[in-house]
């Protein structure tokens, strides 16, 4: 968005061009801007070409405060603001380039709009530890250059402007089909890619599934031998016990047969005994 008023494209010639967030004093750069206001291309161009340089310096009718009295301004306050000038003047070129493209003559061309504004502002500090507050700000710089034409010369432009969106339009329609090419081609090599990835996936799966598979076999292998070692072991212990118990139930039988001869030979004595007395 402009903030002048754009005149009829179908009276004048019109080059637009600005700059957005510029790391140039806006003060400078508005004062600049007014110097070249209702100039004409070529004149601006040269004025701004000699302040860049530092040749030549601007009146400051703003701004001004503490500026000193210019013997080349006729006494009038200004100074020599090369950095704002540098960029008004690759913007001022910018605009006339614009309007060229769509017929006009550079040295019929007027500025007929040049303003700057403030942009945006961030926060800082001053430097060296300082705790006093110093904003870095940017700024916006617009230029319109026009060209008043003639019935003959707004036939003439009327039929290049035609030229020229035709062409454009071409340009367009053209990057649109390179486009289009470009994108069916990623999306028939992506399909490619995904029918091999598929085929991929595929026997990933399936190698896996035949080492699950044999993993499974090898564990059910490995169980079945853990059961048939405890079976083993079982019969072994059952073995164990049955001859323990026969080797128990045999020793007590010894011991009953023991105690019973005993008991026999001591009745045997005691009847021995007695017969004797």
């Amino acid at each position: 968005m402009y903030s002048a008023k754009i005149p009829s494209p179908e009276k004048y010639i019109i080059g637009k061009a600005r700059l957005e967030e510029a790391n140039v004093s806006f003060k400078d750069l508005a004062e600049v801007c007014r110097n070249i206001r209702g100039m004409a291309a070529t004149a601006a161009i040269s004025l701004l070409e000699e302040a860049a340089a530092g040749k030549r310096p601007l009146e400051f009718r703003r701004h001004n405060k503490r500026l000193a009295h210019r013997k080349e301004l006729g006494g009038k306050k200004g100074r020599y603001p090369k950095k704002a000038a540098k960029h008004v003047l690759d913007v001022l070129k910018s605009a006339v380039a614009n309007a060229t493209v769509f017929g006009g003559n550079e040295e019929q061309l007027k500025v007929y709009h040049a303003a700057a504004n403030k942009k945006r502002i961030y926060y800082r500090l001053q430097p060296k530890g300082r705790r006093t507050r110093h904003d870095y700000e940017l700024a916006r710089l617009e230029i319109i250059v026009i060209q008043e034409l003639s019935e003959e010369q707004r036939a003439e432009v009327a039929k290049k402007k035609e030229e020229v969106l035709k062409r454009q339009r071409e340009i367009a329609e053209k990057k649109k089909e390179e486009y289009l090419a470009q994108k069916q081609q990623a999306l028939a090599e992506a399909g490619k890619v995904s029918k091999e990835a598929v085929k991929i996936q595929k026997a990933v799966k399936e190698d896996i599934k035949a080492k699950s598979e044999a993993k499974a076999e090898k564990a059910e292998k490995k169980s079945e031998a853990k059961e048939e070692k405890k079976a083993e072991k079982k019969g072994k212990a059952v073995e164990k016990a049955k001859e323990e118990k026969g080797k128990a139930s045999a020793k007590e039988e010894k011991s009953e047969v023991e105690k019973k001869t005993k008991a026999s030979e001591g009745k045997k004595d005691n009847n021995k005994k007695t017969n004797g007395q």
